[in-house]
């Protein structure tokens, strides 16, 4: 037997008319999937903005202190008489008409890592005999109402000095 004539119409109108709309909401899901990409994206340069901040100021910390050590290594005296010299104390601060090359250190150190102040991750240098440690200490964000210290980081160079 051969199906009716007229079932067949009736068909193809209430397919199409289920299809109605089905290429708005496949727009619309593309355009969602791109969205929630694009988001990603500036995410993601979000955080490479921030890393790269973050390793300038670890290089410039490495930088600070090895150029301090280079210092006393240079004005070592004889069987390293003048590393005491280098000791950073209370009464030691950054005064730009000084002319000790601690103080000098000690200025360029405020200048380059943010958030050191004489009070707030000021750095430190410890001589024992002739193992010399300098820990510096700065401000990762810029946020400065974070007070737990949760922000604060720290570069630490151990050596001898012979």
């Amino acid at each position: 037997m051969s199906p009716r004539p007229s079932s067949y119409p009736m068909r193809e109108r209430a397919s199409a008319g289920g299809m109605r709309g089905m290429m708005l909401i496949e727009a619309l899901l593309g355009i969602l999937i791109f969205s929630v990409g694009i988001l990603g994206l500036v995410g993601l340069q979000s955080a490479s903005i921030r890393n790269v901040s973050e390793a300038r100021h670890r290089t410039d910390a490495a930088y600070l202190a090895n150029q301090i050590v280079g210092r006393m290594w240079i004005d070592r005296g004889v069987a390293n008489a003048n590393l005491a010299n280098y000791v950073l104390t209370a009464a030691t601060t950054c005064n730009t008409l000084t002319t000790t090359a601690l103080q000098q250190w000690l200025c360029e150190v405020e200048r380059t890592l943010p958030g050191v102040t004489a009070t707030v991750a000021r750095p430190t240098i410890t001589v024992a005999a002739d193992t010399v440690t300098v820990t510096l200490r700065w401000r990762a964000g810029s946020n400065a109402a974070i007070a737990d210290g949760s922000d604060i980081r720290r570069y630490v160079l151990i050596t001898r000095i012979n």
